[in-house]
């Protein structure tokens, strides 16, 4: 079926994506779409694939038919950094985890939520001196990280924010090389960066689980996420999610709630930087609680540059 798509050949997938695809599929796929239209195909010689950017068909592939495919290679490689959890899952685990996970985001707790979020940015808002420079992308990962410990964990875990930041950052800049063919021999090999980003991971898993042993041994009758989890059990089925799967759905929680969140704000803040009358407008509509105009500018940074800007299934399970 792919040889019926329209799409560049071997040797122009090649060149346009070599030595590192991940790093590169960003423009390739620009250029490719600009050229061949909106469902692509493309072969490396250890696989073929199907680009679609039609939303139609996308909906098609993800709600209407979601059962005939599975997760993609490269999900399946963040199993390393995530384990077993909603991103990564299939059925029946997910639908399983999905029941559990969902009353962490019911109305009430979003709402006790966002009175978080709103009291951590003003404060950072207080700190920030006007006409000073500062990093956008630092400051701004270092407000998720608060965030995200105090909804998921319910305490500033920010003594550790360093820590996380860094395994973080070592772990995510690793992960592309993990989807080269080698990428599975490399993970066996003691190589530098291989040991760097497994000691990444076990930082992170001792921070994880001690906040998971503090929270069962001081009782969990809390509104975070991590104590939701740990009372939780299927209705279903009865079943109750033992540590290690708690952590992999706090990890996912966690880098969704994080890393690309930051990225979100750095870009809006790029953005506005660059556009003098939209940044006066957008501090205006904050000042006045004009959330459909900030909502607005949102959601044009994410149009622009998507944290998350591609997702991956594999072949039809039929």
């Amino acid at each position: 079926m792919a040889r019926k798509i329209p799409g560049p050949g071997r040797w122009e997938t090649l060149r346009g994506l070599l030595p590192v695809p991940f790093r590169r599929f960003p423009r390739f796929l620009e250029t490719t779409a600009a050229r061949y239209g909106n469902v692509t195909s493309f072969s490396l010689p250890w696989r073929s694939y199907v680009f679609v950017n039609e939303p139609a068909l996308i909906k098609e592939m993800l709600v209407s038919q979601q059962h005939a495919f599975s997760k993609s290679l490269g999900t399946r490689v963040l199993r390393l950094l995530l384990g077993e959890g909603l991103l990564t899952s299939e059925d029946p685990l997910h639908r399983t985890m999905r029941r559990i996970v969902q009353p962490a985001f019911h109305r009430e707790r979003i709402a006790e939520y966002a009175r978080i979020m709103e009291r951590d940015a003003g404060e950072f808002a207080q700190r920030v001196t006007p006409d000073v420079p500062f990093d956008a992308h630092a400051a701004m990962t270092e407000l998720t990280l608060r965030i995200a410990t105090e909804t998921l964990f319910g305490s500033d875990e920010s003594d550790s924010a360093a820590v996380v930041a860094d395994a973080l950052r070592l772990m995510m800049n690793e992960f592309p090389t993990m989807l080269t063919p080698l990428g599975a021999l490399r993970r066996r090999l003691p190589l530098r960066n291989t040991r760097r980003f497994w000691r990444a991971r076990q930082t992170l898993d001792a921070i994880i689980y001690a906040l998971i042993a503090r929270r069962r041994k001081d009782g969990y009758d809390r509104p975070d996420a991590l104590s939701l989890l740990l009372a939780a059990r299927d209705a279903e089925n009865g079943f109750r999610p033992p540590d290690e799967q708690i952590r992999d759905e706090i990890m996912t929680l966690f880098i969704a709630g994080h890393e690309t969140t930051a990225n979100l704000l750095t870009w809006t803040l790029y953005l506005l930087a660059g556009n003098a009358t939209v940044q006066d407008r957008t501090a205006a509509a904050a000042r006045d609680g004009d959330a459909h105009y900030v909502q607005r500018v949102l959601k044009e940074a994410l149009r622009l540059y998507p944290p998350a800007w591609i997702i991956g299934r594999g072949r039809c399970a039929t």
